[in-house]
C-alpha cells in the first residue's frame, strides 16, 4: 500500500490536492485552527478513487495540514457542532487583488450543504497525507451537473 503525500507551495498544485479531496469526509470536531501557530489542521476520510473496474472504491483516513494562515472562517455551520460532518467538494484560491500582496490571497475549503472554510493566507502552502490503511467505502457519492 502506497500513501499519499502532497504538498502544495503554489495556486496551482491546489487542483491535484483538491482532485484528492474531492468527496472528503471531516468532522467539525476533528478540526482546529491555531492562530498562534497559523495553522489549521483537519482530520479526516477521503475517498480513493480507482480507474480499475475490479477495485472497489477505497477511504483512507487522512490529514490536511494548511500553513501561513493569517485568519480563518467558517460558513454554514458552527464551531460547537463537533459531530458535525462536512463533505469537501474542492479547494480554491483567489490572489489578493493588490499585486504587492502577493503572493497571499484566500484559500476556500468548499463544502457541501453550502458550508465552507474560509482561510487568509500569505501564501500557499499545504500539505494532504495519508495517515494509514484504506478500507471499502460504504458509499460512493454521485453529483449531479448545474
Amino acid at each position: 500500500m502506497t500513501l499519499l503525500k502532497l504538498i502544495a507551495l503554489e495556486p496551482a498544485d491546489l487542483t491535484i490536492v483538491s482532485a484528492h479531496l474531492q468527496d472528503a469526509v471531516i468532522k467539525v470536531g476533528d478540526m482546529t485552527y491555531t492562530k498562534a501557530a497559523s495553522r489549521f489542521v483537519a482530520l479526516g476520510n477521503r475517498l480513493v478513487r480507482t480507474t480499475d473496474a475490479r477495485s472497489p472504491t477505497e477511504r483512507r483516513r487522512a490529514a490536511l495540514r494548511i500553513d501561513r494562515v493569517t485568519s480563518a472562517q467558517i460558513h454554514g455551520f458552527g464551531p460547537s457542532d463537533r459531530a458535525t460532518v462536512l463533505a469537501i467538494l474542492a479547494l480554491t484560491f483567489t490572489p489578493d487583488p493588490d499585486p504587492a500582496l502577493a503572493p497571499a490571497g484566500i484559500l476556500t475549503v468548499v463544502c457541501a450543504g453550502d458550508a465552507s472554510l474560509r482561510f487568509e493566507v500569505e501564501c500557499v502552502e499545504l500539505v494532504l497525507e495519508d495517515l494509514g490503511p484504506a478500507w471499502q467505502a460504504s458509499a460512493i457519492p454521485e453529483h449531479t451537473e448545474r
